[in-house]
């Protein structure tokens, strides 16, 4: 699907007016961006420093893009199931439960898949840190590169869980959901902003 595309076909459909891709397969791409430059930025430093435990974390990195690639599909699979939930018949009231009751299920999914991806890039954050360590000042730049993808990512999951929270009836299923979706935000929000301090002192930007 989405995943299989070049960058170039991936954009061009990206910029049609069609809903799907949409900011939830682009959120995928941009994690999956970012744990591909943070693969970089270790095999940079593999260079002058081939131990085990580089190699280790440049697999998990490789590992991470391959899962962010997958939610670019998940996502546009969840949004065409909630289109299809809608276009269902609502001649009789029979017809009008089922529609409905489908509609919520969609929806449910649909929200699932972008809390799915926030929680991967917060679980991917331990690479990241050990990628810091490891980083050379030549390529400090990249992974500063690659936080902010991942903080782009992170925003426009949110964006995503939100907005198919918006429309459930389920009252307890939208608490929850909210409560894990903000909880995992200011998780990476944390980590990044220290992070963020660290490479910015390197880069001697900001003081």
């Amino acid at each position: 699907m989405f995943s299989e595309l070049s960058l170039k076909n991936f954009i061009e459909k990206l910029s049609s007016p069609d809903p799907t891709p949409g900011g939830g397969s682009a959120s995928s791409f941009v994690a999956a961006f970012g744990f591909s430059l943070v693969s970089m930025v270790l095999g940079i430093a593999s260079k002058k420093h081939n131990t085990q435990e580089i190699v280790d974390l440049i697999e998990k990195a490789k590992e991470y893009v391959s899962k962010a690639e997958n939610f670019a599909d998940k996502d546009t699979e969840a949004f065409n199931k909630v289109m299809d939930a809608f276009k269902l018949p609502k001649n009789s009231e029979e017809d009008k439960n089922y529609r409905r009751s489908k509609v919520q299920d969609s929806l449910k999914e649909a929200s699932t898949v972008p809390l799915e991806l926030m929680s991967l890039i917060v679980d991917g954050s331990h690479v990241v840190g050990e990628a810091f360590i490891f980083c050379p000042d030549s390529a400090i730049s990249d992974l500063f590169t690659a936080l902010n993808f991942f903080e782009a990512a992170m925003e426009g999951a949110y964006a995503n869980v939100l907005i198919n929270l918006k429309s459930i009836k389920d009252e307890s299923f939208v608490k929850d959901g909210y409560e894990k979706a903000k909880n995992i935000k200011e998780k990476f929000s944390s980590f990044s902003s220290d992070l963020k301090g660290k490479i910015l002192s390197k880069l001697n930007i900001g003081g």
